[in-house]
């Protein structure tokens, strides 16, 4: 039921664009460190400044920051664009935040060309504009701003032009950017050496790097530490990878507080305590972690380490199947078809039936073609019935493929064929399908079906 993951191959694969779209979606709004490079001379109230905005007086701020900033301090220049972007003691405004981070990036400032660079990327109060977020960036880079040497790296990881020397400049860049401690840069530098992606894969290298983020409280790292060791992945009883599934779950990385509840449901690596697993189970649940909440669901439906209990269990299928989980919108459907946990709607069935079977789901699949085959939740269609029950046969679902026989036998929705039907029924039968060996043995007297002394076989 619960699923962990053991082994390299198992764990979180590289998304250059997903893990940029983290980068972009942070832009100018996200909490930054406020910190200075300036002169002497004006050091003092770009501090004094700075202590008044931690005390969260933002005017006095302001009023510190404003007069360096119409001197032309870059500094300063960036305080006041972050002060308009976070709505701080000044109306918020992106267009005006932009204006001072402009004037602060023509000026050399670090932190505002990376603003800057990422505001034309994403076409935030400018006009998009990808040339001009590069080169933005990469002045930023190029003064050893860790998070934009990251962005730069994984632009150039994503680029599809000219794509060796791309590639070779993203990981020079990663580099640098890991080599300066940005924990998200170390953790993708370990992604790489461990998949063999744009370097030569190296699990000792992954693991140095792992270990880097990790001490930064990465919780992406500390999990993959816990969960794999520089061979093949954590033994069963070791210790060191226990405890940093536990750290990380501790910490409140949901994924490591699943996995836990794994371990200490099925004694895996651990001693057995089911009461305790479900406690870790609701916290990866409580955080929205969907596979904790459909695990959750299934436990409830069926009384298992908990009481039964199937309204709850519609309640977390639910809180998943709202996060798009196939496998939970699927069972929220069959509790509306059957009336459990919820008020009997065959309508309400059909949406989550469709959802799931729209991603694939083949429980789901069949679902469907049993809805249109009955009318039930929708209007009668033997053509759409056979339409999802093919789909799901297509994934050895031996209920659908039985399901097609009968369609094939009684012409419903396709041309009656009895070869067709003793085919599907074959397929069924092989899956080891009781009813379909049944009404296979008077369609195929001659045993083509291959199936051994009238018994099932499994492909």
């Amino acid at each position: 039921m619960i699923r962990l993951c053991r082994y390299w191959s198992c764990c979180p694969a590289l998304n250059v664009t997903r893990v940029f779209r983290v980068i972009g979606a942070a832009l100018i709004f996200a909490t930054l460190v406020l910190y200075t490079t300036a002169t002497p001379a004006a050091a003092d109230p770009l501090k004094k400044g700075l202590t008044a905005y931690e005390a969260k007086n933002y005017d006095k701020a302001l009023s510190l920051w404003r007069p360096l900033a119409n001197q032309g301090n870059p500094d300063a220049q960036f305080y006041i664009g972050y002060l308009y972007a976070a709505g701080q003691g000044v109306p918020q405004s992106t267009e005006i935040a932009l204006e001072w981070y402009k004037k602060a990036a023509l000026g050399g400032q670090p932190k505002a060309q990376f603003n800057l660079g990422l505001a034309y990327l994403r076409g935030q109060g400018v006009k998009q504009d990808r040339d001009k977020g590069i080169d933005w960036l990469r002045q930023s880079a190029a003064s050893n701003h860790p998070p934009a040497q990251f962005a730069l790296a994984m632009l150039y990881l994503q680029e599809t032009k000219n794509k060796k020397e791309a590639e070779k400049k993203g990981v020079k860049w990663l580099n640098k950017a890991a080599a300066a401690g940005h924990p998200d840069a170390q953790y993708t530098l370990a992604l790489l050496y461990r998949d063999g992606r744009f370097v030569k894969r190296n699990e000792k290298r992954a693991i140095e790097w792992l270990t880097k983020a990790a001490k930064q409280s990465h919780l992406e790292a500390i999990y993959l530490l816990g969960v794999m060791n520089p061979a093949r992945g954590a033994q069963t009883g070791d210790t060191r990878d226990t405890e940093r599934i536990r750290k990380a779950a501790e910490i409140g990385y949901p994924k490591a507080q699943y996995d836990l509840a794994s371990m200490l449901m099925t004694g895996r690596g651990v001693k057995k305590d089911t009461k305790e697993g479900v406690r870790w189970l609701e916290k990866a649940a409580d955080a929205g972690y969907t596979d904790a909440q459909y695990d959750l669901g299934v436990l409830y439906q069926n009384g298992e380490a908990v009481k039964r209990d199937e309204k709850k269990a519609a309640e977390w299928f639910r809180k998943a199947a709202d996060k798009s989980h196939a496998k939970a919108q699927y069972s929220l459907g069959r509790l509306y078809a059957e009336g459990k946990g919820v008020e009997q709607d065959s309508n309400e069935a059909v949406v989550w039936y469709r959802k799931a079977a729209d991603q694939g789901d083949a429980n789901a699949q069949y679902a469907m073609g049993f809805m249109y085959s009955h009318g039930q939740g929708v209007a009668k269609n033997e053509a759409e019935a056979v339409k999802y029950f093919r789909k799901a046969g297509e994934q050895n679902h031996a209920e659908a493929l039985f399901a097609l026989g009968n369609q094939y036998a009684n012409g419903f929705g396709v041309k009656k064929s009895q070869t067709e039907a003793a085919k599907w029924y074959c397929k069924a039968a092989k899956l080891g399908h009781a009813p379909a060996k049944k009404m296979l043995k008077p369609r195929d007297p001659e045993n083509r079906c291959g199936l051994s002394d009238g018994s099932a076989q499994t492909n």
